[in-house]
């Protein structure tokens, strides 16, 4: 288990079969295709360099069109408004979707779409023009007539922070009718009319206050006519805008055709843009993969249908092939762990069997509440019908809450102290309970760094053994077990002096000398014995106080642990004062009671699994492991959305 061996396949074929030979991989999705363009050179290869404008375009505007009529179709359940659901259906399902698909409805939802773009903007744009003339509507002559004429000039103005009064004595000087048509607490809108030959001195007195000059060019008529006209466009784009949504909705029936006819073309594409992969001469195709050793015998299958191709599947080689990660069903689901941070390089150990059990406990102790153990694995059984492609997700939780169940128990906290609810489980809860985080918060301080002292030094035991494999001695040697030995020896003696089973003398360190010298010498290796002496040192100064700062870390499960339980005992504290209300007391404290406890657990669970993956990511994979490798990811038909049924499933 582990990482699973992978064979190189290097495939020479007529180009007169190769599209064939493409939809056929295609089809059996068993071979990884690796991009060789800018690896290998030669004189007579050259690349495909293909590009696909209209089957891209094509695949773009379908895309499009599964993202509008999504907002449109009424959901079957709650869920599918929060997350993607891929959908599961059979090849005979899938080709009756196609054929009942008309590309017709492409341009029918995204005119209909655009068509309601431009209604939404314009129903903005008028709705701001009423706020405005509603201002003005006591203004009762037509705003066409408001300009400049041969004797006299009028315009509209707002004059802010400025009564009437202030404003006449500003213009006492000039000779200007001032008509205010509204009022209101920060400004006045304001009908100017004046004698052509006071416009200097108008503009002049003017200078001195902040006012803004309104424009109304864009209307004709009376503000009230106005009004009444746009009003009634407003309804109008109201009632279309109703028919238009309408319209989408009821074409949200066809989302599964549009699906369909997405994977198909996006399949198309996938295998068009394939080549550019692959280096080409004037009559063959040069294309390199990999396959899984168990595939082999249906890849030469495969071949023995083309009479001009000629293949090679090798064992050895010298580039870093794709990775695929495999292990026992116990374990299979935390490959998501692994996979989040980075999988493995092919000869490189795979560490999501030995992080399975750390991070369930770990994550078991950070929720911290059995009650809370329950509903999560509860719910995310219920889940796993509901998401296709995310299995491997929920079956984390679903094994990190049973942990979660148990670790509740032995901490006490069943929706935190529910005893004081419920007093009758007091005894029960007393006497399946190891310890009181709350009463003896220094033990479970202990468990978490004696958590973290074990998975660290597991690290290092899964490094060395890995570096005993490849031949690594010296280098095991100078790290692995030189640490292994200090901090056995070291933690052996703190804990003898801790338990006084022992006085706690320096002499006791002398052992430590060995690892210590092992370190120095073989910590770091390179030509010059005098650097890697002091590169040694150096990386024994940052071994040591490394280890304490990750063991440290791991004081946040305790942390994590009791927010946990303290929120818990914060909402029974709220319901326990709400059942003395009389009559309506104990309904409020059901409601609260239920509500309160489902968003406490909500919102843990999140903090539980961020803090148990960066102790795996960065405590735990730092001591053995480094990442980086190429999934594998063999070529096959486009599955965005769905999910055949025919496919084998993952956990």
């Amino acid at each position: 288990m582990g990482v699973k061996k992978v064979k190189k396949v290097e495939i020479v074929i007529h180009n007169s079969e190769l599209d064939i030979f493409l939809l056929d991989i295609q089809d059996k999705k068993i071979i990884h295709i690796s991009d060789i363009t800018k690896k290998i050179s030669d004189e007579y290869l050259k690349p495909f360099e293909i590009e696909e404008k209209e089957i891209e375009g094509k695949v773009k505007r379908i895309e499009e069109c599964i993202k509008i009529i999504d907002m449109y179709e009424k959901k079957k359940d709650l869920l599918s408004n929060f997350v993607d659901i891929r959908f599961e259906i059979t090849e005979e399902d899938y080709e009756k979707l196609l054929g009942e698909f008309d590309e017709k409805l492409i341009d029918k939802i995204l005119s209909l779409k655009e068509e309601e773009h431009h209604l939404i903007m314009e129903h903005e744009s008028l709705l701001r023009d009423v706020d405005k003339l509603l201002l003005w509507e006591n203004l009762k002559i037509p705003v066409e007539e408001i300009k400049e004429g041969t004797k006299f000039n009028m315009f509209l103005a707002y004059v802010m922070n400025m009564k009437k009064d202030e404003l006449l004595d500003i213009l006492k000087d000039v000779i200007v009718d001032v008509v205010v048509i509204f009022e209101n607490r920060n400004e006045i809108g304001v009908l100017f009319v004046y004698d052509k030959g006071e416009k200097e001195k108008l503009l002049k007195a003017l200078s001195n206050i902040d006012y803004e000059i309104v424009d109304f060019s864009m209307f004709k008529g009376t503000i009230s006519e106005n009004l009444i006209r746009i009003k009634k466009r407003i309804k109008e784009i109201e009632e279309r805008l109703k028919d238009v949504r309408k319209n989408l909705e009821e074409l949200s029936s066809k989302k599964m055709n549009l699906i369909a006819a997405y994977e198909k073309f996006n399949t198309e594409l996938s295998r068009v843009f394939i080549k550019n992969k692959f280096l080409k001469s004037d009559n063959v195709s040069f294309i390199i993969g990999w396959i899984k050793s168990e595939d082999e015998k249906e890849f030469v299958k495969l071949c023995k249908n083309y009479s001009n191709i000629d293949f090679k599947i090798s064992e050895n080689f010298d580039e870093e092939p794709p990775v695929i990660i495999e292990n026992p069903k116990l374990t299979k689901p935390f490959e998501a762990v692994t996979s989040m941070y980075g999988l493995p390089k092919y000869n490189e150990v795979d560490p999501s069997t030995f992080l399975a059990p750390f991070f369930a406990i770990i994550f078991a102790f950070c929720f911290s509440d059995a009650a809370y153990g329950i509903i999560l694995s509860i719910v995310c059984l219920f889940l796993l019908k509901k998401l296709k492609g995310g299995e491997k997700y929920l079956w984390i939780f679903i094994i990190s809450g049973i942990f979660t169940f148990f670790a509740g128990i032995l901490l006490g906290s069943f929706f935190g102290d529910i005893d004081s609810v419920l007093p009758f489980l007091k005894n029960i809860k007393e006497r399946v309970m190891w310890f009181d985080p709350f009463k003896d918060p220094i033990k479970f301080f202990l468990l978490s760094l004696g958590l973290g002292i074990f998975q660290i030094l597991y690290g290092f035991f899964i490094g060395g053994i890995f570096k005993i494999k490849r031949k690594e001695y010296i280098d095991f040697i100078g790290n692995e077990f030189s640490w292994i030995l200090f901090w056995l020896y070291f933690i052996i003696i703190l804990l003898l002096s801790f338990m006084k089973k022992i006085t706690f003398s320096p002499l006791y360190l002398l052992p430590l000398i060995l690892p210590v010298v092992l370190i120095l010498l073989f910590g770091w290796r390179g030509r010059n014995i005098f650097i890697s002496f002091l590169k040694g040192f150096y990386r024994l100064y940052s071994g040591f106080f490394g280890m304490i700062g990750d063991v440290l870390s791991y004081s946040r499960i305790m942390a994590l642990g009791m927010v946990s339980g303290g929120i818990a005992m914060s909402i029974n504290i709220i319901v326990n004062l709400m059942k003395q209300i009389p009559i309506i007391g104990y309904i409020v404290a059901i409601i609260i009671f239920i509500l309160g406890h489902l968003v406490s657990a909500g919102l843990n669970v999140l903090g539980a699994f961020v803090h148990t993956l960066r102790l795996q990511y960065v405590e735990f994979f730092t001591k053995f492991y480094e990442g980086g490798g190429e999934p594998f990811e063999p070529f096959g038909k486009s599955e965005k959305f769905i999910i055949m049924k025919k496919l084998k499933k993952e956990v």
